[in-house]
């Protein structure tokens, strides 16, 4: 049976639909490899050396020895922790499942995706209160720089809610934590499940919370860990009382 003129075209149009939807398909897991790459957790290197050396094998490394850091898991026990990605973490529960004196093993993962902070230079993106983009608020000269730089420590952060709590700051930082009581000379507490800082719209509110002094950048990795992406790392004065206002950093709830 000799096939009909009109089934050429239907053919050469059905081949590129093929062809669309694979590059379709194509695109998509492109991209959620990268989302998987991108989420990182902290694996804690415990239990026997074999489950260690599993850990290693599973990522691809020799050994963790040389990527490994020490912190404070949430038990206030120090340890050895490993940064993975999500590709990292699906590929070492599956080799544990492999492995019959393994399979009981549950290890200790630790999310990964900490509260943003990136501070402008210069025009205030990340001042709590100010909307940089609006033209009233934008600093007068580009030499009139916001204070403190975020690389320099040790340095102030203003902390309410369950992070202005003694023991879960002890189990962040392993050490007993320096605060005193303080008050946020910006921004507002918005309801919700929980209260979380946020811009005050009217500019005329005060938070109660207190000061915490984070002495190395590793503290301030483990509380913005802590935080999470649902919040940012903004600039924040911070009142001590007796007109004693130092510049400091605050997290801001992410609308």
């Amino acid at each position: 049976m000799t096939p009909s003129k009109a089934a050429h075209p239907e053919l050469v149009t059905r081949q590129r639909q093929e062809l669309a939807h694979r590059a379709f398909r194509a695109r998509l897991m492109e991209r959620h490899r990268r989302r998987l790459e991108a989420s990182k957790f902290w694996i804690k290197l415990e239990g026997q050396s074999d489950t260690i050396e599993a850990v290693a094998q599973a990522v691809g490394i020799s050994s963790p020895n040389g990527r490994a850091f020490s912190a404070t898991d949430s038990s206030g026990n120090a340890g050895s922790f490993l940064e993975i990605n999500a590709i990292n973490k699906t590929a070492i529960e599956m080799y544990l499942r492999e492995i019959p004196s393994l399979t009981n093993f549950i290890p200790t993962l630790i999310p990964r995706n900490p509260a943003r902070r990136s501070l402008s230079s210069h025009p205030p993106h990340s001042i709590l209160d100010i909307e940089s983009t609006l033209p009233d608020r934008r600093l007068a000269h580009l030499h009139d720089e916001p204070l403190p730089e975020h690389i320099k420590y040790p340095v102030g952060y203003f902390v309410e809610g369950d992070l202005a709590d003694v023991a879960v700051l002890f189990s962040l930082l392993g050490c007993e934590p320096q605060l005193r009581p303080a008050v946020a000379a910006a921004g507002f507490l918005r309801g919700g499940q929980s209260l979380a800082m946020s811009n005050d719209p009217n500019g005329t509110s005060i938070v109660s919370g207190k000061a915490l002094l984070v002495e190395t950048e590793a503290q301030e990795d483990m509380l913005r860990v802590y935080q999470s992406n649902a919040y940012e790392v903004v600039r924040c004065p911070i009142d001590l009382g007796e007109e004693d206002i130092v510049d400091g950093f605050a997290f801001r709830f992410i609308e």
